[in-house]
C-alpha cells in the first residue's frame, strides 16, 4: 500500500481553508450589515451636526456688536 504524503501546497491550502471558513463565519455572526448599521450612522451624524451648528452659534455671537 502506498501512503499518501501531502506537499507543502496541498497543507497551505487546507490553511487556507480553514482560515476562509473562520472569517465566513465571524462575518456572519459578528459584523453587522451596512443596512443595519444605516440608522445608527444617520444618529451619529445628526449629533455630530447639531453639535457643530451650536458651537458654530456660539462663536457667533461674540462676534456681532452689543
Amino acid at each position: 500500500m502506498k501512503t499518501e504524503e501531502k506537499s507543502g501546497i496541498e497543507i497551505m491550502l487546507e490553511y487556507i481553508k480553514r482560515d476562509i471558513d473562520e472569517i465566513k463565519e465571524k462575518l456572519d455572526s459578528k459584523y453587522v450589515s451596512y443596512e443595519a448599521f444605516e440608522p445608527v450612522r444617520k444618529i451619529a451624524y445628526g449629533l455630530a451636526a447639531f453639535a457643530l451648528s451650536a458651537v458654530g452659534v456660539w462663536l457667533i455671537s461674540f462676534t456681532k456688536p452689543k
